[in-house]
């Protein structure tokens, strides 16, 4: 474990990972919950903010064990597209409903289809995208807490005042749940059972062979828990990877999303107008911190 950790630190310390549409050497982040919700941060995107380590909890090897750090866990996933490696535009591969779809395998009951997607209507003067979003947060919540009322209580307080999630009822919370029962009936013992903290180390040890397989090759891959950012002409071989990892975790290849084609799965002919597409032209800003890594690295090979 150690020794993946430091191998892939070593490799993130010798690779350019920047926002090149960002002139300041930071993010302004909006915080929407908590004490400080309203307020604005800023996540520094220099260097110094690269380093990784992995969490475990409650003094148990088999409790979280998450790969935490790295700037590009605490930017929103729009603000992660535009991430370059190397002067490379990238893509950001996910496993879809992760810990749901682990859940489903473990009953034996493989899912099909979105798990989150129910008919209209559910919740009163909600649409249907908005409701799926609500949805996903209230099962992520269930299967992490321990009772109904909690779990409703801390869905509410995932938003920020001004949000519709914020007013519903606990009623309204439960016959939404009820609907995604019914759909997928083998998950409802999965609810209110502490089950969080189990699955994060579950994948926690896929992400723990993508990352050693990567680093094996030479390739950088970030990562942000259930999904993975990669030089996009090499987004075969980190879909090849994930299915490895979890295939070996999980004894089945997971669902996997992406927002952006790989440059690499597209035909040959429109190779070419894609780079056009994905390119983006530096600011000041972004020239000059690469200029800083390469005199401590040497050139960037982009090629």
């Amino acid at each position: 474990m150690r020794r993946v950790l430091r191998n892939y630190n070593d490799l993130l310390r010798r690779t350019f990972i920047d926002l090149p549409n960002v002139e300041e050497p930071y993010i302004e982040r909006d915080i929407t919950v908590g004490r400080r919700a309203g307020e604005t941060t800023r996540v520094p995107i220099f260097p110094e903010n690269k380093f990784v380590r992995r969490v475990f909890s409650r003094a148990d090897w088999t409790s979280n064990g998450r790969f935490y750090g790295g700037w590009w866990q605490q930017v929103s996933s729009v603000t992660r597209k535009s991430i370059y490696i190397n002067g490379v535009p990238t893509v950001e591969v996910d496993f879809r409903a992760l810990h749901v779809n682990i859940l489903s395998l473990e009953q034996g009951t493989p899912l099909a289809g979105d798990p989150y997607d129910l008919t209209d209507g559910i919740l009163e003067g909600v649409d249907r995208r908005a409701q799926r979003g609500y949805l996903k947060t209230l099962v992520l919540t269930a299967i992490n807490a321990t009772g109904d009322r909690a779990t409703y209580q801390a869905f509410r307080d995932n938003y920020p005042a001004d949000d519709p999630a914020r007013r519903f009822r606990n009623g309204d919370l439960e016959r939404l749940l009820a609907a995604f029962v019914e759909q997928t009936p083998q998950l409802e013992d999965s609810l209110f059972r502490d089950q969080g903290i189990r699955l994060m180390n579950v994948d926690s040890r896929i992400a723990e062979i993508v990352l050693r397989s990567a680093v094996g090759r030479e390739i950088p891959v970030l990562c942000v828990h259930d999904s993975f950012i990669i030089d996009y002409r090499l987004t075969k071989t980190l879909k090849f990877l994930m299915g490895l990892a979890s295939r070996r975790v999980v004894g089945s290849v997971l669902p996997m999303a992406s927002d952006w084609m790989g440059w690499d799965e597209l035909p040959e002919e429109r190779r070419d107008s894609y780079v056009e597409v994905r390119r983006i032209e530096p600011t000041r800003g972004a020239r000059e911190r690469r200029a800083l890594f390469e005199e401590a690295f040497g050139p960037i090979a982009e090629g």
